[in-house]
């Protein structure tokens, strides 16, 4: 899971813009220097998309 309620937020306005979990992992680790794994993000995704 996202450590951070920013990363959440961040990696939620990617995923309602069209991005994919690959694009979303690539953007967080290239413009925000995050940490996260392509897993976890993958994860929180799922568990988002399910509410």
């Amino acid at each position: 899971m996202p450590a951070n309620d920013t990363q959440r937020r961040r990696i939620r306005a990617l995923a309602g813009a069209g991005q994919s979990t690959a694009q979303i992992w690539a953007r967080m680790m290239d413009e925000h220097d995050t940490p996260l794994t392509y897993s976890a993000i993958n994860a929180f995704l799922q568990r988002v998309r399910r509410m």
